[in-house]
């Protein structure tokens, strides 16, 4: 596979990753009445959707330094970071839809966007660094 091949499957996963981070913020409200149990209190609701609506705005904001770091092009021929990113990214998407669809336990949530968006966003960072420091890629 060509890097040229993994630098547009890179951009596509992102931004799939992107758009369903973005309309699960939007909609938000059926998933934490599904995760919750029938007998909650209201004030545990908002604990919950607070909680969520930070690991959600939290997650996007990630997503989009990792995008547009991409789109600058300090990461875009970096192999193993487009790979790295192409796997969480995707992955992530196909999770994040599942988890859309039926509905886990709200605490999955941290594990679902800390693995599929901190991760990468953290290798961003550390190639980030590493470009602007040493100017190596």
């Amino acid at each position: 596979m060509k890097i040229l091949d993994l630098i547009s499957l890179r951009f596509l996963s992102l931004i799939g990753h992107l758009i369903l981070l973005i309309d699960h913020l939007w909609d938000h409200d059926g998933s934490i009445r599904n995760c919750l149990r029938w007998d909650n209190s209201i004030a545990s609701y908002h604990e919950k959707d607070f909680e969520f609506i930070i690991a959600l705005s939290l997650s996007i904001f990630l997503t989009l330094i990792e995008t547009i770091n991409f789109m600058i092009g300090i990461s875009m021929f970096c192999p193993m970071q487009c790979l790295f990113s192409l796997t969480a990214h995707g992955s992530g998407a196909f999770i994040l839809f599942y988890y859309m669809m039926n509905v886990w336990d709200c605490d999955l949530s941290w594990w679902i966007l800390g693995l599929t968006t901190f991760l990468p966003a953290l290798s961003e960072i550390i190639i980030v660094i590493r470009v602007t420091i040493y100017k190596v890629i």
